[in-house]
């Protein structure tokens, strides 16, 4: 079967089964399914992709920032597209709540801000904690964290300072490089409220495990985090010498990113 033809069906599969909007889950209910809790005591909802045994692969994606909710319509997007990625790779996907988050699948602890400004150093400790209970829970032989947009940042901030949660990182559409890039809002977008909260990913490599990998996906058509951005974090890794690559998504706007095609080649190329 063609790989855009099995898309088409899970997509479709997704849609009709996924949960209803409103409906109580993770954290929420404390379902085992759908939430962990952490040896700290904290809960985390997620999505994990079906039909995938433990002892393989685990990708562990977080969403993008949004005031500290994720709306039915764009969580139905994730769950799909985690599906989808998962049948294609046959690696387990789980969408994980970010620090603070609330969502159709449950909330997860942390705190997050309306106005964002939320790469906080509590909450990227949260993540790794939570990815962590996640590689315990399904045995993971390999562990790719990723994201898109602010969980990106969030992933790469994992990587940076919380050596071996991750084996790899999958970054699509990164502000990566916090400070320049809020300045940059600022003009294009007048968004005028700094943030001197959140760490930069760029400013924290040092812990980068030896022998992980990163790749780094820009699309050329981002008018909210320009490609600059995630090469700026690229050769600030190399220079640490972190395995670190750029690579381009031609015609992706910001949402597209993670899912276009270069995106899917690269995750790809980290699970082998």
């Amino acid at each position: 079967m063609r790989l855009g033809r099995l898309f088409t069906l899970l997509m479709t599969a997704s849609t009709l089964l996924a949960p209803r909007a409103g409906a109580a889950a993770g954290c929420d209910t404390n379902d085992a399914a759908t939430s962990i809790r952490t040896s700290g005591g904290n809960c985390f909802s997620f999505h994990a992709s079906p039909g995938s045994a433990s002892g393989g692969p685990l990708i562990v994606f977080m969403h993008g920032d949004g005031g500290g909710s994720v709306s039915a319509a764009y969580w139905t997007v994730l769950t799909q597209q985690a599906d989808a990625l998962a049948a294609a790779t046959s690696a387990r996907f789980v969408v994980l709540v970010r620090p603070g988050y609330a969502s159709p699948g449950g909330r997860s602890s942390g705190s997050a801000k309306s106005g964002d400004d939320d790469y906080t150093p509590a909450n990227v400790k949260l993540a790794a904690e939570a990815i962590a209970a996640l590689k315990n829970r399904f045995q993971a032989s390999r562990t790719v964290v990723g994201g898109t947009s602010g969980g990106a940042a969030t992933a790469a901030l994992v990587m940076g300072r919380h050596a071996g949660t991750a084996d790899a990182a999958w970054l699509n559409a990164c502000p990566c490089q916090v400070q320049p890039w809020r300045a940059w809002r600022e003009q294009s977008a007048g968004r005028r409220t700094p943030w001197t909260a959140s760490l930069s990913p760029d400013e924290n490599l040092s812990g980068v495990a030896i022998g992980a990998r990163i790749v780094v996906i820009a699309g050329d058509k981002d008018s909210n985090t320009p490609p600059r951005f995630s090469q700026a974090y690229v050769d600030a890794a190399r220079t640490r010498g972190v395995d670190a690559h750029l690579v381009m998504a031609p015609g992706a706007t910001h949402g597209r990113v993670w899912r276009s095609a270069e995106a899917a080649a690269a995750l790809r190329g980290l699970l082998r």
